[in-house]
């Protein structure tokens, strides 16, 4: 791997089996990079802190291989790819811990006072060819969910290629990062429109698409916004794939408050800016209907380093019976396992209006009995679905990231993307955004047909067990 490679070593005061099975406790005492995984295995996900030039990054791993009071092999997924090696030797009053870590050159950008400003091409970026772009989360609060959008799309961009790319020409694919904010997103835009995709692929906050909105509006490219979202109508080359979480919210809150009962009342949270805070109204909305009372509510700030226990205590105190949460990203996972720590679980139902499998791999034992809605999960029962995870995990990897609710429906978006460039190519029609209302989508969730203002897939009330978010029962989304 070309990039950079750098050493750390550190003394632990234990022996070697000691220090091995400590690896994820995230308060050892000398660790490296704060790690912290439910799990000593292969195949577990790890939360890691990487100091770099004053700054903490938050960033996501996961263990490739072990030696049990050797080493330990961890492959980084989010905000770069690489790969850290961790060795264990005995001394005479301890053992010394020394990690190897090799990173790419993109990742230099991020050790040093800048990050990057272009995005990551699939291809010798000084070659001509059409190419389709994603915009998505690699890093910030929303950042371990990229990986596996990033992985997606580029299965699908293979899969493209393989059957002769647009017009006998291989496509590209474009990866940019918003870094989970507004101004990240603008940044990582403005890189990708100079590049001229032929259509550009969202997975990433609605605060952030807000913020591009209008470079959308002023270069009419074509931008499939495969998120969950809390709108439903197209504007202009905007279309939005993901599915309304609104509906999802308003068919899955009722059918939990039948199953507990309205009594004690239910308590709301989430991150403050536009999404949670509409999602929570329709669930506010939803239990009132339903009779239950709202125990109470509050909303934290976005990317923010916040201690949740003083939140659950709130919760525990209020008396409520089922928590409602849209939180995203690090946040939902910090408040997951402050929830779960103070065994709050067993009485207090939890709702998470955007739980997927690579937050409930992070979340490990501490996410099990959390319900969700979704519009895909692993074991989603299509056609399509086996066969698409089968050559996921052949071409990335048994250890890859799960797809998921927030990364199949991008490979869905570029396969759909590609469909409509090759009706241009074959002179159907005379751009992609008109060739997009014409033809459904169809891949891992099964065909989802376009009804003339929007996509509204099939949505499954599910819940979190140690295997992975269950099937409870199928939903029809409320008008």
């Amino acid at each position: 791997m070309a990039g950079i490679t750098f050493a750390n070593e550190t003394f632990l005061p234990l022996d070697p089996a000691t220090a091995f099975r400590s690896f994820g406790s995230g308060a050892g005492p000398g660790w490296l990079m704060g790690a912290v995984a439910e799990r000593l295995e292969e195949g577990a996900s790890v939360d890691l802190l990487i100091s770099a030039s004053g700054r903490t990054l938050r960033a996501t791993a996961r263990i490739t291989r072990l030696a049990p009071y050797r080493s330990i092999v961890i492959r980084h997924e989010t905000p770069w790819e690489g790969e850290t090696r961790i060795t264990f030797a005995a001394r005479s009053n301890g053992t010394s811990l020394r990690a190897i870590t090799t990173l790419p050159e993109e990742a230099v950008a991020w050790i040093g006072e800048t990050l990057p400003a272009q995005p990551r091409t699939s291809q010798d970026e000084h070659q001509i060819a059409p190419s389709i772009a994603l915009l998505t989360s690699l890093s910030g609060e929303s950042g371990f969910v990229g990986r596996a959008a990033a992985n997606c799309a580029l299965l699908a961009v293979e899969e493209l290629n393989a059957l002769g790319g647009v017009d006998s020409v291989p496509l590209q694919l474009q990866v940019g990062d918003d870094q989970t904010s507004p101004s990240g997103a603008v940044q990582a835009m403005e890189s990708l429109l100079a590049r001229k995709p032929l259509a550009i692929i969202g997975m990433h906050t609605s605060l952030s698409l807000t913020a591009i909105e209008p470079l959308i509006a002023a270069h009419r490219v074509p931008y499939i916004y495969a998120a969950p979202h809390e709108l439903d109508q197209r504007t202009g080359t905007l279309l939005r794939l993901g599915g309304s979480v609104h509906r999802q919210v308003k068919a899955a809150v009722p059918r939990l408050v039948d199953r507990i009962g309205p009594h004690g009342g239910c308590y709301l949270i989430g991150n403050d800016y536009s999404w949670p805070r509409s999602t929570l109204d329709v669930a506010r909305q939803a239990c009132v209907d339903a009779g239950m009372p709202i125990a109470g509510e509050e909303f934290v700030a976005l990317d923010a380093d916040i201690d949740f226990a003083d939140v659950v205590e709130r919760i525990r105190r209020s008396g409520a019976t089922m928590v409602v949460s849209a939180l995203i990203g690090f946040a939902s996972i910090d408040f997951e396992r402050a929830f779960s720590h103070a065994r709050l679980r067993d009485r207090v139902t939890t709702f998470s209006a955007l739980l997927d499998e690579p937050t409930l791999a992070l979340l490990g034992a501490d996410g099990d009995g959390i319900w969700s809605c979704v519009t895909y999960y692993r074991d989603l029962d299509t056609p399509s679905n086996g066969p698409f995870l089968s050559r996921y995990f052949t071409r990335f990897g048994a250890h890859s990231p799960m797809p998921s609710a927030l990364s199949a429906p991008v490979y869905e978006a570029v396969l759909f993307a590609g469909r409509a460039a090759h009706r241009v190519a074959d002179g159907l029609d005379t751009d992609v955004s008109t060739a997009l209302s014409k033809i459904d989508v169809d891949g891992p969730r099964g065909p989802i047909p376009f009804t003339g203002d929007r996509f509204e897939p099939p949505v499954y009330l599910v819940r979190a067990t140690r295997g992975g978010l269950q099937l409870a029962e199928v939903l029809s989304p409320v008008e």
